[in-house]
């Protein structure tokens, strides 16, 4: 039961991510267009970057973006 609810969890996390133009399905036109969709296959495929991304520190970025 938890492994459904980790399941639906992700999925929901990658069509927030992608933000697809229909609400069901993701196409490839979809994957093109979103810049999160690199973030997308580390999610499916990889998973220490998918860890180092979940575990990253926001304020940590925004410092590094602003020097």
């Amino acid at each position: 039961m938890w492994l459904h609810h980790i399941f639906e969890v992700i999925l929901c996390q990658i069509f927030d991510m992608i933000k697809p133009e229909k609400e069901n399905c993701i196409t490839l036109r979809d994957m093109k267009a979103s810049k999160l969709s690199g973030n997308v296959f580390n999610m499916l495929f990889n998973l220490n970057k998918f860890m180092a991304f979940e575990t990253r520190d926001p304020f940590l970025i925004r410092q590094v973006s602003y020097t």
